[in-house]
């Protein structure tokens, strides 16, 4: 039986499929396309265990561009400020989506002891 690494099987299931997410993004990020098995590689899980919570790469890749777009939405909606011109509200997002693909590209390097090109 697979150890558990949270309070419940929920959460614990929860914990793997972020492991999953981030792993595939990691791997998305380095050369664009992976296959399961490196996928589970990554997270030190096996390629049958990965099947468990997705059916497919291609439904893995769904879920890290779901994640993608929705944090990126979030930056953009934080970075315009009442009363901004278009123009600066534009520059701000730009800014901040910079921002948060370097600390995105850092924090991977730091995991894997890996670095992204720029």
């Amino acid at each position: 039986m697979p150890k558990i690494a949270a309070a419940t099987v929920a959460e614990n299931r929860e914990l793997r499929r972020d492991a999953l997410l981030s792993a595939a993004a990691t791997l998305m990020q380095r050369g664009g396309s992976f296959t399961v098995a490196e996928v589970a590689k990554e997270v030190g899980l096996s390629r049958s265990a990965v099947y468990e919570y997705y059916r497919s790469a291609a439904e893995l890749i769904a879920d890290v561009l779901v994640d993608e777009m929705s944090a990126w939405c979030d930056v953009l909606a934080d970075s315009a400020r009442p009363g901004m011109t278009r123009a600066r509200s534009s520059a701000a997002s730009m800014k901040a989506t910079v921002v948060r693909r370097r600390a995105r590209s850092s924090s991977s390097a730091s995991r894997t002891g890996r670095t992204t090109p720029p």
